[in-house]
């Protein structure tokens, strides 16, 4: 087998006159990327993959396959592109030469001199403007660039030529959304529009196709259904086993994108360009009202119901709207911390719609149904959904009657701070028939929190505490800089009251 290898950062044309490629099975050609991870120009890194798209696409024009990947080379600290061809044809050494003059030209700081180069840089200028409108042979290329020209440079553009940007926006006015219409248009069949973080696909192509087309390893049968909710300003979307960020601003900017995707779509009556009438994650009690009144025999069609599926590795989300599919790559699944947050604002939220309907905002629970056992456990179970608490370090310590140095529940704070440490709390639980918890119930609590070296102590009971115990709780934890948090049963029926799973469990009945 006959390889050669060329590199077009030292490659000269005198070099190339001398190769002979009759017979040579395979090439590998190294194009330089100068400008990516030395400028923050984004104007110079949509340049330097203008020439590099046109300096593939060339050359893959004259041999039988061709492949071409993006890679970093750490020893230098340089991108470069390595396009691997087979079987280079007769006219390949001529091509290869046109390249060589436009990269050589590049170590010389950007000078060319000759008719042959001006020629050839008006070649890739009408290369550059074909971009919008071409089916390339390696789209990728063209699609780094838009992704770097959109995010980028359109900024750059907007402060030095104001102008030629109105221009610009006013034939694109995606642009000013972040996205751009993708050339894999040519192989899905469909004006399809992207953007660093989301793509916009017509239903019309089939979400499998539009993986496999685009290179993603995403597959349909491995998404869940999910249901998108806005809680205290965050949306999120739940589904089974799972909760994940729902990136709502991206997806109000690709419906928006929609509707100058259909804005020339002559089947839209009412001209809805973009589908306020039909809003998503909305509902209009006015339209309702106006398509109660309009006969069955008319067939007026009800509003579309979003379709919304998350992969079940909650980095990816999908929207049908039913007319786009709207794919949205910036999300990912709630962390501990997050969950145990947002199950405490949706406690409140249960407690304020229960008011609004007339249900009380106090429960009573009957605690003497409980044993003792039965109260740790519904102990931990708080303490583990406490959003102030690591779940990971709970421990409950032994039986309700083996007791360990006074201690029922150990469990850690969420670390303030990245690979820091939460302080070490000690928990009491009192399951008493008593009217209140008084001093005398809880015993030596300095010595066991000098003997466990804990930092924050609390007591949990069915009952009141009474004044002796928290006099004796504050003195005894002030003194050594412990902090402390207590739920007596006022301060426990507010958290089941919040928390109906929790409570159900243990008060089935209630």
């Amino acid at each position: 087998m006959t390889h050669i290898n060329l590199n077009l950062r030292s490659l000269k044309l005198a070099d190339v006159e001398a190769i002979e490629f009759w017979g040579v099975e395979t090439v590998t050609i190294l194009i330089p990327m100068p400008s990516i991870g030395r400028t923050n120009q984004h104007i110079d890194i949509c340049s330097d993959y203008v020439d590099a798209s046109w300096a593939v696409e060339k050359l893959a024009a004259e041999v039988d396959s061709a492949t071409v990947v993006e890679e970093y080379v750490a020893a230098s600290h340089l991108t470069q592109l390595r396009l691997v061809v087979t079987a280079p044809g007769p006219k390949f050494s001529q091509s290869l030469e046109d390249v060589v003059i436009i990269f050589e030209a590049q170590q010389d700081d950007g000078t060319g001199e000759g008719e042959r180069y001006q020629d050839l840089r008006k070649a890739i200028s009408d290369h550059k403007d074909s971009l919008t409108d071409c089916d390339p042979r390696f789209p990728e290329l063209i699609e780094s660039y838009f992704a770097n020209f959109v995010s980028g440079a359109l900024h750059q553009i907007r402060y030095d030529a104001p102008d030629y940007y109105d221009e610009l926006v006013g034939k694109h006015p995606e642009y000013e959304l972040g996205f751009h219409r993708s050339v894999y248009r040519g192989r899905l069949g469909a004006d399809c529009y992207a953007s660093i973080d989301s793509w916009l696909v017509p239903e019309s192509v089939e979400l499998d196709t539009f993986f496999v087309t685009t290179g993603q390893n995403y597959r349909h049968a491995d998404f869940i259904k999910g249901e998108v909710i806005v809680l205290s300003g965050k949306s999120f979307v739940f589904c089974k086993g799972m909760i994940t960020w729902f990136p709502m601003n991206q997806y109000f900017k690709s419906r928006v994108c929609a509707g100058f995707a259909r804005r020339h779509d002559e089947d839209i009556w009412p001209p809805d360009q973009f589908a306020w009438l039909d809003a998503t994650f909305t509902h209009s009690p006015f339209d309702e009202h106006m398509r109660e009144g309009i006969p069955d025999s008319v067939g007026v069609p009800g509003p579309r119901r979003e379709a919304c599926l998350v992969h079940n590795t909650g980095t990816l989300i999908v929207v049908s709207d039913g007319g786009y599919t709207h794919v949205l790559y910036d999300t990912s699944p709630l962390d501990e911390r997050a969950v145990k947050s947002l199950h405490g604002k949706m406690g409140d939220t249960l407690h304020s719609v229960a008011a609004v309907i007339g249900l009380s905002d106090t429960i009573t629970l009957d605690w003497k149904s409980l044993s003792d056992e039965q109260f740790e456990q519904l102990c931990y179970d708080i303490l583990f959904a406490h959003a102030k608490f690591d779940s990971s370090t709970i421990r409950k310590l032994g039986s309700s009657r083996s007791r360990d140095g006074g201690r029922d529940i150990e469990i850690s704070e969420v670390a303030r701070s990245p690979g820091g440490r939460g302080r070490k709390w000690i928990f009491q639980c009192k399951l008493t028939r008593a009217n209140s918890l008084g001093a005398t119930r809880v015993q030596d609590i300095g010595d066991m929190l000098d003997q466990y070296g804990a930092e924050g102590f609390g007591v949990m009971t069915s009952t009141l505490i009474d004044a002796t115990l928290y006099d004796k709780i504050d003195g005894v934890c002030s003194r050594r800089s412990v902090s402390t948090l207590n739920f007596s049963v006022l301060e426990l029926n507010r958290v089941l009251a919040r928390s109906p799973a929790i409570k159900n469990r243990y008060f089935p009945d209630s």
